[in-house]
């Protein structure tokens, strides 16, 4: 469900929850018009609304819906977790970003997984990048993080900020 998002010159994750529709981080939007493509396939941007409450250069609030041209087939869109996130709980970490500060080498499709390592209100975070597990990096942005819950895959948080040197820390909106 989570797929490439292309609005102008900026490219982002950004996760399918509903046959027509797609989250994705706010700061991922600077252009009305571009494409998702998922499944193999491309889906043209109708129209891109921001979270009322994002101010750019802020974390929070930090969620865009992009309504597509037409709905996505053949790909089953994420659900989203209604519970809050908890200290400790398991993640997989999905975008389309750098494997490592400045290697130049992102837009394919990677995951990895983390413990989420603190809950806020509005955002939730993880740490490191050792034998095991992984993080966020330049060009994650938009992607999503998931956890499963009674045996279901959960959207959980959308990727919205990370620190370099990558692998250190990276910053998710929750989006329960």
């Amino acid at each position: 469900s989570v797929g490439l998002l292309t609005l102008g010159a900026s490219a982002c994750g950004g996760t399918l929850v509903a046959p027509d529709v797609v989250l994705t981080a706010a700061r991922c939007v600077g252009a009305q018009s571009g494409s998702f493509v998922v499944g193999g396939y491309s889906y043209p941007v109708l129209k891109t609304t921001l979270h009322p409450g994002f101010a750019t250069g802020s974390v929070n609030y930090d969620f865009a819906v992009v309504t597509l041209g037409q709905a996505v087939t053949g790909v089953t869109p994420a659900t989203l977790a209604q519970v809050a996130p908890k200290k400790g709980d398991a993640i997989t970490i999905v975008g389309f970003g750098e494997t490592g500060s400045g290697y130049n080498d992102g837009g394919y499709r990677r995951m990895t997984n983390n413990l989420i390592s603190d809950v806020q209100s509005l955002t939730f975070s993880f740490t490191g990048a050792k034998a095991g597990s992984g993080n966020i990096c330049t060009g994650d942005a938009g992607g999503a993080s998931f956890r499963i819950e009674g045996g279901q895959e959960l959207l959980v948080g959308v990727h919205s900020a990370g620190s370099e040197p990558c692998g250190v820390s990276g910053l998710d909106g929750r989006v329960d």
